[in-house]
This record gives structure tokens, C-alpha cells and sequence, in this order.
């Protein structure tokens, strides 16, 4: 089995390892080693939402341990040691384990495209903020893409004390700052962009007005009947897109919480750069605000950068209209997932905050 192999300097080589003793990857598959994800779109596409009632959402592999160190053994050539499960994220699988001294994860994924962005991160800002080093990234077959970094010690913010929570909130504001400050001169365009530095927009209020343009289309008049409709949040939104402005900054697009490890007051990891964009770099800030209410550490954050940031032009405003955004793009996500309960709730929670502006 010849495995499609990018290391951290871009370049792409095949990996052909020999050794004894361990069953091949695809031999494990054949076996039934694995559970079958479901396609996503070509080159890792994520469907339009026109082809959500068509298209399944890609489910996260689950594949077992052993077959998870036959990949390691064919992509590095060594047998690793010490494979063992990690907390995992809502689509991927994680490994960590030991190549002689050192450590590593490997994440299992249905698309490669967010650890390309993992890998542009680590190239791009990762002189001034602590992303872990990518090794190697790269396409298995059409199910399964994986990355492999450096393992770094910490625990995620989530996972925090409330005093731990408390001694970070400004480490979490300069890593924040610093994310902001980045040069995104090479990024063409505004909002999601790819690995390549492409990005599909032209403006940042094109980027909000198309959340907009779905919400109006898709979400009113099509939500199951226990959902209530967004309407009063809809227009919210969009009467605050005008307040917002054309900035490029970087945005890392799911700031804080499981996203970030820290260890004795300092943050040692940001993670899952696949929804990095190009915008108001307030759009992070606004992700604490908007999980504020289930989330002790974003709570903290988030009144963190209320006494510090609040005196920004339309600051209020700017921060509303993020969260609005967030809270729509949640209910289509989860709706695309199948899981109303969260798209519910991320409804009331929009709810919540329209009732709380000034």
C-alpha cells in the first residue's frame, strides 16, 4: 500500500516501510476493522446546504487500535509504542503514542482539508502563538485523511477549575491579540479560506450576508415543527451587518475552550484550525460571549473582554451580531448532523441574547 505522505514542508514523497510482525492497514480494513464513513464532497468539500437533504454529514471513524498502529507503522516505518485513545473532537479520532522519546497524536478524520489548515497554521502563526508542529498529514483512501504532531502537555480550558480558569483569562487575550495581529496578506478574499490562501468572498459583508441569505431560505419555513422559527433573531442580524466593520484579521472561528491547552497559567496549544477565516477579528470574541452561559471558562472570557475591549467603536454591536451569526450557523450545522436537540438549543441560546441587548 503506497500512502500519499505530506510532510511540514509542503512537499509530497511515498512511503513504502517495510516490517515484521504487523498487519498491513488495508489488510485490517479488509478485514473489517473499521466502520465505513459516510462520502463527503470532492477534494474534502463540505456540501452546500442545498445538499444537506441528500447527502449524509460524514461520520467520525472509529477505528480500532490496532488498526490505527498498522497506519502509524506504514506511514513513519517504525512500530510505535504506548498507542493509546485520546479525548477526541466531534470528527476525529485521536491517538496518542511514542516514537522512542518522543510524543505525538495522530488524528483520523473524513477529510483532510481542516489538518491543512492545521498545517498552514503551524507555518503561519506559529511563531507567535502555540500551535503544535505538524509532522505528517495526508489522504489514506476516500474515508480517511490523518495528521500526526507533537504531543504537548495541558488540559483545555474547558477542562479547567474556576480558579485555573481565572489565571489564564489574560493569556487567553493575548494569544487572542496575537492570532488578530497576524499578516493575512497572502489570504485573497474574506471568510473561509483554504490551505492555499484562497477565500471565496469578497468583502466580510458578504461573508455575514450569506448567513443571512440561507437563514432567510433555509431555516424560515423548513426548521421540524418543535423548532421555532428564527425570525426576531434573522432580523436582528441583519440590522447589525451594517454596523460591522471591513477589517482583515485573522480569526481562528472556534476560539477557546476545547481549543486551547494550558498548563500552570499558561497557554501551551491552539487547536482545530479548520474553521480559521479572515475578518473582525472581534468574531473571536464573540464565540465566548455566545457559549458564555454553558461554559465556565467562556463566561470568564468573556466578562475578560468585556472590561477591556468594550470601548471599541459598535463594540455591543459588533459582538450581537457575531454571536447571531454563530448561533444560525450552529442550528444549520446540527440540523445537517441530524442533532435538533443542539440545533434547539442553539436557537434559545441566539433567543437569549436578543433579549438581553441593551
Amino acid at each position: 500500500m503506497v500512502i500519499r505522505q505530506r510532510k511540514a514542508s509542503g512537499a509530497h514523497h511515498d512511503v513504502i516501510p517495510s516490517w515484521d510482525g504487523v498487519h498491513r492497514f488495508s489488510e485490517l480494513r479488509r478485514a473489517g476493522g473499521q466502520a465505513t464513513a459516510s462520502r463527503v464532497g470532492s477534494a474534502g468539500r463540505r456540501p452546500d446546504w442545498r445538499e444537506l437533504r441528500e447527502a449524509p454529514a460524514p461520520m467520525k471513524p472509529t477505528l480500532e487500535k490496532d488498526v490505527v498502529t498498522a497506519l502509524l507503522v506504514e506511514v513513519l516505518g517504525v512500530v510505535p509504542s504506548s498507542v493509546e485513545p485520546l479525548v477526541e473532537g466531534l470528527e476525529s479520532q485521536a491517538f496518542r503514542f511514542r516514537v522512542h522519546e518522543e510524543a505525538f497524536v495522530v488524528r483520523i478524520n473524513p477529510s483532510l482539508r481542516g489538518f491543512e489548515k492545521d498545517l498552514w497554521a503551524y507555518s503561519t502563526v506559529g511563531g507567535r502563538v502555540p500551535v503544535p508542529r505538524v509532522v505528517s498529514l495526508g489522504s489514506v483512501d476516500s474515508d480517511h485523511a490523518y495528521c500526526i504532531s507533537e504531543w504537548v502537555p495541558g488540559v483545555t480550558l474547558e477542562d479547567l477549575t474556576a480558579a485555573g480558569v481565572e489565571a489564564v483569562v489574560g493569556e487567553v487575550a493575548s494569544v487572542w491579540r496575537a492570532i488578530a495581529e497576524t499578516d493575512v496578506s497572502s489570504i485573497d478574499g474574506f471568510g473561509d479560506f483554504s490551505s492555499d490562501g484562497s477565500a471565496a468572498a469578497r468583502t466580510w459583508h458578504e461573508v455575514l450576508r450569506t448567513t443571512l441569505e440561507y437563514a432567510r431560505g433555509e431555516l424560515t419555513g423548513t426548521l421540524p415543527n418543535h423548532l421555532q422559527e428564527p425570525h426576531a433573531v434573522i432580523a436582528a442580524y441583519e440590522q447589525l451587518i451594517d454596523r460591522c466593520p471591513e477589517e482583515r484579521h485573522l480569526i481562528h472561528g472556534d476560539f477557546g475552550a476545547n481549543n486551547m491547552l494550558a498548563k500552570r497559567g499558561r497557554i501551551t496549544a491552539v487547536l482545530d484550525w479548520d474553521l480559521a477565516k479572515v475578518g473582525d477579528a472581534l468574531y473571536d470574541v464573540a464565540n465566548c460571549y455566545f457559549w458564555a452561559s454553558s461554559l465556565t471558562c467562556m463566561e470568564a472570557q468573556a466578562s475578560y473582554f468585556q472590561r477591556t475591549l468594550s470601548h471599541l467603536p459598535a463594540y455591543d454591536e459588533r459582538i450581537s451580531c457575531y454571536a447571531f451569526r454563530i448561533g444560525l450557523e450552529e442550528v444549520r450545522e446540527n440540523v445537517r448532523n441530524g442533532d435538533l436537540r443542539m440545533a434547539a438549543w442553539a436557537l434559545d441560546r441566539s433567543r437569549e441574547l436578543l433579549r438581553e441587548r441593551p
